[in-house]
């Protein structure tokens, strides 16, 4: 999962994030005025949906996985609370 923030702006990032997670093949997720959850299979997947939201006019201030390998490790676990 990659979590994408941007400046707000005149853009509109309903139709920016539905063309670049079609041009990358990314799937948005979860979207809000200045950020999104977007399911990437792998890094070159993420760079792709990136440079396709730059060029769909989103001024990208960060991109980040959601949380670290180990994380989701024990988000996994039910055991640990």
């Amino acid at each position: 999962m990659l979590v994408v923030r941007w400046i707000i702006g005149d853009t509109s990032h309903e139709q920016a994030l539905a063309a670049a997670a079609a041009r990358s093949g990314a799937e948005v997720v979860e979207a809000t005025a200045g950020q999104a959850r977007l399911a990437v299979g792998d890094d070159a997947q993420a760079a792709a949906v990136l440079r396709a939201l730059v060029e769909a006019g989103l001024g990208v201030i960060e991109a980040a996985p959601e949380s670290g390998r180990l994380e989701k490790f024990f988000r996994a676990d039910p055991r640990v609370s």
